[in-house]
């Protein structure tokens, strides 16, 4: 129930469509094994590898892993063992699967901080055009 002081705010058309990708998290109980347990429940496989394309940078970063993966996979099954060939393909996607996760997260970091920037020059700017404006309504006043 919303309170009576506050009106509720505008939402886009289309907004309630929208659902949020992560569920809302639970405060920490502060006991290390009962937060494992909680978490340990929430998970659920089939739900999850359902929406991982939705997880950003994780479909690019696994497809960029298994390519790699499988393609050094093949160059090594020509010259050593099937075992140590899909040894040295699992290390290879894990690598760069975690390397291509790390350089995505990074540039998405990189990119919300110059939003938030150019968003914070943006009102400074306003407030400075609204006090030039002001000074020159004020100039013209006086001299009428």
């Amino acid at each position: 129930m919303a309170s009576t002081t506050e009106p509720p705010s505008p939402s886009p058309q289309g907004a309630d469509d929208i659902k949020p990708i992560v569920a809302e998290q639970p405060r920490s109980t502060g006991n290390r094994w009962t937060d494992f347990k909680l978490a340990a429940r929430r998970i659920s496989l089939k739900d999850d590898l359902k929406h991982i394309g939705e997880v950003p940078c994780a479909r690019s970063s696994l497809l960029m892993g298994i390519g790699a993966g499988a393609g050094i996979g093949v160059v090594r099954g020509f010259n050593s063992k099937p075992f140590v060939a899909a040894n040295w393909a699992m290390g290879t996607f894990l690598l760069v699967s975690v390397g291509a996760w790390n350089v995505c997260r990074s540039s998405i970091q990189r990119e919300r901080e110059q939003v938030r920037v150019v968003v914070e020059q943006m009102a400074q700017r306003k407030m400075r055009r609204a006090d030039q404006d002001g000074k020159v309504d004020g100039d013209q006043a006086g001299k009428s």
